[in-house]
């Protein structure tokens, strides 16, 4: 099968190394050099650019692609290039990964297929919350999506999210507080008692 992946981040690297160890054709589309750089040892297709840029798509062979999957760290670019695969290209399958929910809804609506990292994190924590589990993992496509709780310490109360984010290089999702999930706000500060939620691709 020939897919192309967008997107050379985290969730993108390890969906490349999954794909390829299952002999899939792949070619891999990253404005980022250095995220492409990364995947050099591996069998598959580097191009970077923009991946709105129709020559970007056609040098990752999307007219004969069977299948594109869209996991940039940016909704909006997701979503506009899942619009070209599908419309302009006519790639038979495009799934596209979102982080908001809201998008995911509507898109959905025109038949596009997202799926929301947010929303499986919200469902395996609500889940955890129950089996008091601190780890938990999520499969998607062959590949395992690392959830982690952790407990805040007292000298980061009062800190805002998006000052907190920077401080990982796992992605921030949310918190846990009173037994609800609430997801990333930058504007959020945590509080005594809450448990902050890490995203990582295995």
């Amino acid at each position: 099968m020939q897919i192309i992946i967008i997107g050379a981040g985290n969730v993108g690297r390890a969906l490349a190394k999954s794909l390829i160890a299952q002999e899939e054709e792949v070619a891999v589309i990253s404005r980022d050099q250095t995220d492409l750089d990364s995947l050099d040892d591996y069998d598959c297709r580097l191009i970077q650019g923009i991946p709105i840029d129709r020559g970007v798509l056609e040098r990752a062979g999307i007219e004969t692609a069977d299948l594109v999957l869209l996991v940039s760290e940016s909704d909006n670019m997701n979503l506009m290039a899942s619009q070209i695969a599908k419309e302009v290209y006519h790639v038979p399958r495009v799934i596209t990964l979102l982080r908001s929910i809201s998008k995911q809804d509507l898109y959905a609506q025109f038949g596009f297929e997202c799926f929301s990292s947010t929303e499986l994190s919200v469902n395996e924590i609500l889940k955890s919350i129950n089996d008091t589990k601190t780890a938990m993992e999520q499969r998607f496509y062959n590949s395992t999506f690392h959830y982690t709780l952790l407990n805040v310490d007292e000298e980061l109360h009062g800190i805002k999210l998006e000052d907190l984010e920077s401080l990982s290089s796992q992605r921030l999702i949310g918190i846990v507080r009173d037994q609800g999930f609430l997801l990333f706000d930058p504007e959020l500060k945590l509080e005594a008692g809450d448990q902050i939620v890490l995203l990582s691709a295995l």
